[in-house]
């Protein structure tokens, strides 16, 4: 039996990592559900304040993040439209990052007129682009969003679009969803669109910067938040689809569980094997 134990003591490395490889890629390919996520109470708020809007609601959803931030925001941003959409909302799209215009583009194909082909542009969602002028930016279009964006991403006159001539200021929106990796993002969403307008902001950001939003959560100065993978995997679970965030999730919660037990391999196998008595 020592024998096996000093064996384990000597494994090459390169097989713990094809262990790894081969779990991570076989709950990919196999997509493998595990039981219901707990729903957090801040993703739920965030969920019910989307669902709580009156039909025909004008909603942003501001796209604040880069594609390294993609596997993280790219899910929730997904989930939390098809939410807006399946409650017939009207959305206004914008991004504060010049790099989040691509990823409007990547979503309106993917989700929207794959997934909502009824729903018409200009009269159901706006894509407004990107626009240099952060926290000045958000002041102008609490006046007049025409003045901030006198054309859509298209370069179409705001005047000839029907969502438009309901929503002429910031205030007319219901909420601000932003979906952020940084600055600006969420924190310039609370401070100008709540604390100086009071529309509600919600939205999610990466899992390491999850914590930063505590105290904006516990004022109630956000309303609700998702934080990483995890966050995008309990909005899916509410909306009532698998995404691919719940599928990232279970891959990750199995490559920690492999790791446990290399871990509890490798202690095991040193004391057995002496190692732990010689050194005293």
């Amino acid at each position: 039996m020592k024998g096996f134990f000093v064996g384990m003591m000597r494994i090459d490395r390169r097989w713990i990592f094809l262990a790894m490889a081969l779990v991570v890629a076989g709950s990919l390919l196999s997509d493998i559900a595990f039981p219901r996520l707990e729903i957090s109470p801040d993703v739920r708020r965030a969920y019910d304040l989307i669902d709580g809007l009156p039909s025909g609601s004008t909603v942003l959803f501001s796209w604040d993040y880069d594609p390294g931030s993609q596997p993280e925001l790219y899910p929730l941003s997904a989930a939390m439209l098809r939410h807006a959409l399946r409650r017939d909302l009207r959305i206004v799209m914008m991004g504060h990052w010049v790099t989040g215009v691509p990823l409007i583009e990547k979503q309106i194909a993917e989700v929207v007129r794959r997934e909502f082909p009824d729903k018409r542009y200009g009269s159901d969602y706006v894509n407004l682009g990107y626009k240099s002028g952060q926290n000045v930016l958000v002041i102008t279009m609490a006046k007049s969003i025409r003045d901030a964006f006198p054309a859509d991403y298209y370069q179409t006159p705001l005047d000839s679009l029907p969502l438009m001539a309901r929503c002429r200021t910031l205030r007319d929106a219901r909420a601000v969803v932003s979906f952020s990796a940084g600055d600006p993002g969420l924190i310039m969403w609370i401070q100008f669109a709540w604390q100086r307008f009071h529309i509600p902001v919600t939205g999610g950001c990466t899992a390491v910067s999850a914590p930063e939003f505590s105290a904006y959560l516990q004022s109630g100065q956000l309303h609700g938040l998702m934080g990483g993978m995890r966050g995008a995997a309990e909005y899916e679970t509410l909306v009532g689809v698998r995404g691919s965030a719940s599928v990232g999730m279970t891959a990750q919660s199995l490559a920690h569980a492999l790791i446990v037990v290399f871990i509890l391999i490798g202690n095991v196998a040193y004391f057995a094997a002496g190692r732990g008595k010689e050194e005293r």
